[in-house]
């Protein structure tokens, strides 16, 4: 009973100390008396009830601990003045301690240091002066500040299956949307008197159908919206100790800094939030330490002596974009040529054919620091590779821009894990996609011919100026870029104000998905957030905007590896194209043998990888047809099965196959392995 009580003041204590935490750091700078007195005695009637509780609880150390700290606050509370950043130190010090030595008695480990040591070190360091008594704080307000909320415990393994039963809810919705339009083409054929009866039954059958639609519709919405009060957490809760954060660093560089955070009550995951912690922290110290001058070069520039640092949180369906901005120096573009020379991340020829935008995402790179002195905090090379690591492991993406002498921006994006997201169904070829709403600005038909551009094919005229076409059949690797016929539908995206436009074959509807992550081992491939499934089950890949949106060279060429995949399941050619691209392959693929050999006769391949069991000719036929071909003795060929049969092994082998694996064998990460072992990773270049 003891323990479980502990556990549950750790929990309590852990808001208090944020609570504290932050209302200190605000006396420091607070200018209304009135917000000021109010601030004051919310403080010392947190510290009155720690003391109080954990005298009950037998813990007469912590008791102490906070017995001294009301000697030290309390005449603070009576001057009502500005708090001396001594003191403020001096209180979250105490407040730090009484928190660190709770810990250790519920662990039941012996404390690290007495407590008079504590409380004769913290009386060294202040020795509080009682000013002029303030007048009495408002009785009701600080009840209110009292007051605290209790809440419901819950697994998170119960929430996670309430999530699922929602999707399956909402993909019933689908289905029921299909049949609907089913029902639409069956009444359209029952057309004249004959059929008068029959029709009206199917209309009545309709808008029933309808009528579900609807009702499972506002069931999702309510599903989702108590799911997110259940277990989510506003972001202000990782956002508090940053100030405290700030505080400290600007008190070791000499610096002023002044901290905001936007959206500080958008509601995310409480895991996700705990991911988040650690890059978000890191981005800000970044800003301070790299970003913000010291006050007196800021005034040299004219600026103001305190820099500014924003963190601002903004969600667009189950998209989260979180952006850590400054207004300080900028990020030197040259250093950063410099230092990637430096360390061999390319050749001078390549730095310098960067565009600025292109050279900042070096920074990115492990080992790069544009720091020349090693200091507590920064030069050590240990940085925002880091940072980009953990947010990939979020599947998210991060971006940077920066302007010299204005200050940087770091844009995160990533799923926010809970709930549906808006978005566009397109086509390309047989490949059914799915981009998101909030990245595109408005889809327009290509004219006919568009105007010519050089790497592109072609532009359109978006508000009064030339936006250059991309193929997004040619950027998926699915073909050779074609340019758009006269009415083809066309993405119009305009990331930070530079549009671009992404050809497609066809728009079919906009719908809510939830975008899943895809498996660990294909987190790092760049196109996708992850995947969604369709209304008949079918997988559907949801292309990343940040992905779409940059169209530039790499900064060192490699060889290029092809690869082919055929298959006639769409959702088995997305599988194993998303594998052989995280490898690095440039991957086609193709439904049926027909389409697989006017391809290879166009193209020449690294692999190719086949399934047995297609509809018309099956993989074997194919690889004996491809091994017809006089240049392709040498191309291995990996047939894939369903069934792990000697009998369909041995033809297999016969027809001219490298090797035969089942598809249990693809799925425990066995393809790559097979492939990489007949067709080895060709040399980097010097």
């Amino acid at each position: 009973m003891f323990a479980s009580l502990l556990v549950t003041f750790v929990a309590e204590v852990e808001e208090i100390h944020e609570v504290v935490s932050s209302l200190l750091l605000s006396l420091e700078r607070e200018e209304s008396a009135e917000t000021r007195r109010r601030q004051y005695n919310e403080v010392a009637r947190h510290i009155h009830n720690l003391k109080g509780t954990s005298g009950t609880l037998g813990l007469d150390d912590l008791s102490h601990l906070m017995h001294a700290l009301e000697d030290i606050f309390g005449p603070h509370v009576k001057g009502g003045n500005k708090l001396a950043p001594d003191v403020a130190t001096t209180v979250l010090f105490g407040f730090d301690t009484f928190l660190r030595r709770l810990r250790e008695h519920t662990a039941g480990a012996p404390p690290a240091s007495g407590v008079d040591d504590t409380i004769a070190a913290m009386r060294a360091k202040v020795e509080a002066k009682p000013e002029a008594e303030a007048p009495a704080a408002d009785a009701d307000a600080d009840d209110k500040a009292g007051e605290r909320v209790t809440g419901w415990r819950v697994r998170a393994s119960d929430v996670g299956d309430v999530a699922r039963d929602v999707e399956r809810l909402r993909e019933l919705r689908f289905r029921t949307e299909q049949r609907i339009h089913q029902l639409d083409a069956l009444a359209h054929t029952l057309q004249g008197a004959a059929h008068r009866v029959v029709r009206r039954s199917v209309l009545d059958l309709r808008r029933g159908l309808v009528t579900d639609r609807d009702e499972a519709a506002n069931l999702v919405a309510s599903f989702e919206h108590s799911i997110k009060a259940i277990c989510t957490l506003p972001v202000r809760t990782i956002a508090a100790p940053w100030e405290r954060m700030v505080r400290d660093l600007c008190r070791k560089t000499n610096k002023r800094v002044k901290l905001s955070v936007v959206g500080g009550d958008v509601a995310l995951d409480r895991r996700l939030l705990e991911s988040l912690r650690s890059p978000l922290l890191h981005l800000v110290r970044n800003a301070v330490d790299h970003g913000i001058e010291l006050p007196a070069e800021r005034e040299r520039l004219g600026k103001h002596s305190e820099g500014a640092v924003v963190v601002r949180f903004e969600t667009r369906g189950n998209v989260l974009a979180v952006e850590v901005s400054d207004d300080g120096g900028g990020i030197d573009v040259d250093r950063v040529r410099q230092e990637a020379l430096r360390r061999g991340l390319a050749s001078e020829a390549a730095l310098s054919a960067l565009t600025n935008e292109q050279a900042l995402r070096l920074v990115f790179h492990a080992g790069l620091s544009t720091r020349r002195e090693v200091t507590e905090t920064s030069g050590r090379g240990v940085g925002l590779d880091v940072v980009r690591a953990e947010v990939a492991a979020l599947r998210g993406h991060l971006d940077v821009t920066s302007v010299p002498r204005e200050g940087s921006r770091f844009l995160l994006t990533l799923a926010s894990g809970l709930g549906s997201s808006a978005s566009l169904l397109v086509r390309v070829g047989d490949q059914r996609l799915a981009v998101p709403m909030h990245a595109i600005e408005c889809v327009v038909r290509a004219p006919a011919p568009p105007s010519l551009s050089e790497g592109s094919l072609g532009t359109i005229e978006h508000v009064g100026a030339p936006v250059p076409i991309w193929d997004l059949g040619a950027m998926l690797a699915l073909r050779e870029a074609r340019a758009p016929s006269r009415g083809d539908p066309i993405l119009v995206l305009a990331p930070h104000g530079h549009p671009v436009a992404i050809a497609v074959d066809e728009v079919s509807s906009d719908v809510d998905l939830v975008t899943h992550p895809l498996p660990t081992e294909l987190a790092e491939v760049d196109a996708y957030d992850g995947a969604a499934t369709g209304s008949s089950g079918e997988l559907i890949l949801v292309l990343r905007p940040a992905w779409l949106t940059r169209i530039e060279p790499a900064v060192v060429e490699a060889p290029i590896r092809r690869a082919l995949v055929v298959d006639d399941s769409m959702t088995a050619r997305a599988l194993h194209r998303t594998v052989l691209e995280a490898a690095g392959y440039r991957v086609h693929t193709a439904p049926g043998a027909d389409h697989a050999l006017e391809l290879a006769r166009r193209t020449a391949y690294d692999v190719i990888v086949c399934d047995v069991a297609m509809s018309g000719i099956d993989g074997i036929e194919l690889t004996r047809r491809f091994r017809a071909e006089p240049l392709n003795g040498s191309t291995p060929v990996v047939l894939v099965s369903a069934l792990d049969d000697d009998i369909v092994r041995r033809r297999a082998t016969a027809a001219g196959a490298s090797a035969f694996l089942t598809k249990r064998e693809c799925a425990g990460g066995k393809l790559l392995t097979t492939i990489e072992a007949m067709a080895p990773r060709p040399e980097e270049p010097s």
